[in-house]
């Protein structure tokens, strides 16, 4: 996906996800939208096929460039909390973990994945008022 699909506030808004330091809504508000609906309004950015597919693309490209996977990233903190990684100098456990949970955060890894459940629990409730 490139940036000239989208218009100004939808890029401006991509992109303040991608800096991962700010909410949905803050995005929304410092792309040009109004605060009273910039929640509603950030759910449906991040809804938008065109958004949903720039942000999805250039994260992809950024963890390509990456030094670390989030695999690797797994592995090293498992590592170091059963104390099998050996110190390099570099940094203590601690020090290593912190810079990991930032990248994670950078690259959006934590964020929650989004499931379809549409009709399955309310299928439910109704078929057994019936």
């Amino acid at each position: 996906m490139r940036a000239q699909d989208l218009n100004a506030r939808q890029l401006k808004f991509a992109n303040r996800i991608l800096d991962g330091n700010c909410t949905g809504k803050q995005a929304a508000i410092d792309a040009g939208y109004a605060p009273a609906s910039a929640e509603v309004k950030s759910s449906k950015l991040l809804s938008n096929a065109k958004v949903a597919a720039y942000i999805a693309k250039h994260r992809e490209n950024a963890e390509e460039r990456a030094a670390i996977s989030r695999e690797r990233a797994a592995e090293c903190m498992q590592e170091i909390l059963e104390g099998k990684h050996k110190d390099e100098g570099k940094a203590d456990a601690t020090g290593r973990i912190g810079a990991y949970n930032a990248l994670a955060k950078t690259y959006g890894w934590n964020e929650p994945e989004k499931i379809d459940l549409s009709g399955t629990l309310l299928d439910r409730i109704r078929q057994r008022s019936k």
